[in-house]
């Protein structure tokens, strides 16, 4: 991702040459002659707004401001970005000829800049002539429809054996000319580099086109952008700013596109050519998606079912304007989401959401009948799509506790990592013959800040270039510890409060550590594993070494929190499409606890009640415990008070009188004091939090509080060759 415009950046030309080289900050590239290297988005970034204050001193702060503004990161961020432009340029920092080093100040580019040609707009050759229309809209004839010849090749999920059933039922076949089952990604290209976000990516049926959106800030709508698929400059299509999810016509002519008022989205039509814009039907759609039907003749889209309601997926006949309800989620689920019809135009896959963020593939006959599920895992699915030969699909997910691709096979078999040189790589688009893979990818700041009561500003706590989340703090109120990719996989770390002394105490190398819990007696910390879709129970020494795995079931262990004693721990357990409570005792066994559609569970102060949180319904609940711990023989759960949203499960933490808790509201979120029914707003400021585990700790005082804040994310579209093993 580039770096943000700075006013120093209208001094450079698009594309410029700096000696022998050729910068195309776009594209985020070096070019001399045939030889072609590539730049991290923040090593472009340095280049870039040392290019626009060529032969003058440019000073670290500066650099940090233009190159990371608003994120505190270390020196050695920027000394990396440095060293590696210096690599790519074969300069010698022993004797410099392109970058000098200013002891004790920053950098200067010695090497003055001139422009280079721009090349034509979408990328085509340059020539005398106007390109014919059909060079820029792609065929004029509709191809060849996708599901006739078994010679064609083929988001959140897992497949199910029963998908062996399914996959007959469905007829998912594919000829081993184009097999879904053996691809590999070459190095993905920046295709946008623009400041800012570009994402929601398609491609064009024939593959030469892709098109976007693009974000106004901070919001998911903006509007749509054409390019070729080798680069150059795009073609806006809208205007917006409150358009979203394109979606190609078959024929590759025209785009399908919402365009939104708030959350209430009607369909449009434009040509790809950004002309003949016209609304397609007067509805109200959701803005969680859109699909053109292979055959061009109907629409899927998302609809409410009723005010409040749980979402679903329609189908609009573009034909006769009918309208018709596909799915029928159940009233406790958020809903249906991102629909995308097979290549066969036979069956639609979407994602089913149990809460505001962990869903599962399912996939369901256009014409009609009950939904499978292809996946049982209930995790973070960043949109898919399928496989030309309609044999699997390719969805973002988090099933090991990181944003990967996977192939999801549609006849039962295990799921696959597709490896991807890119940060939180989301929504993955194939093109027709299913050998060019585009997908957005997010650089995005995740750090731990301390807020305490009575000061001003929140402070950074060990701050890192890497994602630093789900803080939990000692008993003693000294130490944080914390789950940190900066080693290259989401471990187990532990700093003081003051953010010195940062060291990992896990080890995992590739599962994720997940939600650290400090026992009452600050020596042990229990956390999650996840790894190939499942979730289990750890502890570990507070100073480090080797974890004892506390739970080994079939079903998801989460969300780990102490009993006083120090040797019980409550935590939420998914069985199937089930949440539940579950205690840990000392001895190993697991008893079920009458808390049901619990995700996270935590005794009260008094010890005398367990709190806790469900995944599908508002608000905090308290069950009353005997003198034992354990729940009270029939006893019914109550609602506990706090006005805790659906999504925000784990943000609250337990204090000596009471609770804290993350509380939205149309001004915004607040940290709110909740004690014996009454609350009182600690801060009201609140920003940024976490979107995939929105956690907060609190000291026992409930005075100082750890937040992981998530910066606004620069998004941008990657295109990447796929290739056969």
């Amino acid at each position: 991702m580039d770096a943000p415009h700075s006013p120093a950046d209208d001094r450079l030309p698009r594309r410029f040459r700096r000696g022998v080289w050729t910068v195309d900050p776009r594209a985020g590239t070096l070019r001399r002659g045939e030889e072609t290297v590539r730049l991290e988005p923040k090593v472009m970034g340095v280049l870039r707004h040392l290019a626009s204050n060529a032969g003058e001193v440019v000073t670290r702060d500066e650099l940090f401001d233009a190159v990371w503004p608003g994120v505190v990161v270390t020196e050695n961020a920027l000394s990396r970005c440095v060293s590696d432009l210096r690599r790519a340029l074969d300069d010698d920092p022993r004797d410099p000829a392109v970058i000098e080093t200013i002891p004790k100040t920053g950098y200067r580019l010695l090497v003055p800049i001139e422009p280079a040609e721009d090349p034509p707009p979408w990328g085509l050759p340059r020539g005398d002539g106007v390109p014919a229309l059909a060079d820029l809209a792609g065929p004029t004839a509709a191809p060849e429809p996708v599901a006739t010849p078994r010679t064609r090749g083929l988001w959140w999920g897992l497949g199910l054996a029963a998908l062996v059933v399914l996959a007959g039922a469905l007829a998912i076949r594919g000829g081993s000319a184009s097999a879904s089952d053996d691809f590999i990604a070459g190095t993905p290209r920046p295709l946008t580099a623009q400041a800012g976000s570009e994402g929601l990516a398609v491609v064009a049926p024939d593959g030469g086109r892709v098109a976007y959106v693009r974000f106004a800030e901070g919001e998911q709508t903006g509007h749509l952008e054409i390019v070729g698929v080798e680069g150059g400059t795009p073609l806006a299509l809208t205007e917006g700013p409150g358009d979203t999810y394109p979606a190609f016509s078959p024929d590759g002519q025209h785009l399908a596109f919402l365009r939104c008022d708030g959350a209430r989205c009607r369909p449009h039509r434009i040509s790809a050519l950004g002309t003949d814009e016209r609304p397609l039907a007067d509805l109200a759609a959701h803005p969680s998606g859109l699909a053109w039907s292979p055959d061009g003749r109907q629409i899927a889209y998302v609809e409410q079912t009723a005010e409040g309601g749980p979402l679903r997926i329609a189908v609009l006949d573009l034909d006769t304007g009918r309208r018709r309800a596909l799915t029928t989620p159940p009233a406790t689920a958020l809903g249906d989401l991102f629909p995308a019809f097979s290549p066969d135009g036979r069956h639609l896959a979407f994602v089913r959401r149990t809460d505001a963020v962990a869903g599962d593939l399912h996939v369901v006959p256009v014409a009609g009948g009950a939904p499978t599920p292809l996946t049982a895992e209930s995790h973070q699915i960043a949109r898919f799509c399928w496989f030309p030969d309609g044999r699997a699909l390719l969805a973002a997910s988090d099933r090991d506790g990181a944003f990967r691709l996977w192939r999801i096979p549609a006849d039962g078999g295990p799921p696959t990592p597709l490896p991807l040189e890119a940060a939180v790589p989301i929504g993955p688009a194939l093109s027709g013959d299913g050998t060019r893979l585009v997908v957005e990818t997010w650089d995005l700041p995740i750090q731990l800040w301390r807020r305490t009561a009575g000061a001003p500003e929140p402070v950074p706590v060990a701050p890192s270039t890497r994602w630093d989340r789900m803080p939990a703090l000692s008993p003693d109120g000294r130490r944080v510890a914390f789950v940190s990719t900066r080693s290259g996989h989401a471990e187990l770390w532990v700093a003081d409060l003051d953010g010195g002394d940062p060291r990992p105490i896990t080890t995992l190398g590739g599962p994720a550590a997940l939600t650290p819990q400090w026992s009452p007696d600050g020596r042990r910390i229990a956390f999650v594993v996840r790894t190939d879709g499942q979730s289990d129970v750890y502890a570990v020494a507070a100073e480090g070494g080797v974890p004892q795995r506390l739970t080994s079931t079939a079903s998801d262990e989460v969300h780990p929190r102490w009993a006083p004693d120090g040797q019980t721990l409550y935590v939420g357990r998914r069985t199937d499409d089930r949440w539940g409570g579950v205690r840990l005792a000392p001895d190993g066994r697991a008893e079920v606890v009458a808390a049901p559609d619990a995700v996270v569970l935590a005794p009260s102060p008094d010890g005398q009640a367990l709190w806790f949180a469900r995944a599908t319904t508002p608000g905090l609940w308290t069950l009353p415990l005997g003198p034992d711990g354990r729940p009270r023989p029939g006893a019914a759960p109550a609602p506990l008070g706090p006005d805790l949203a659906v999504g925000d499960a784990t943000a609250w933490a337990v204090t000596r009188d009471g609770l804290l808790y993350l509380r939205r509201g149309p001004d915004g979120p607040a940290l709110v004091r909740w004690a014996e029914g009454r609350t009182e707003v600690l801060f009201d400021d609140v920003y940024g939090l976490d979107l995939w585990a929105p956690a907060l700790a609190a000291s026992p005082d409930g005075t100082t509080v750890l937040l992981a804040h998530m910066g606004l994310p620069e998004i941008d579209v990657l295109v990447a060759d796929l290739a056969r093993r």
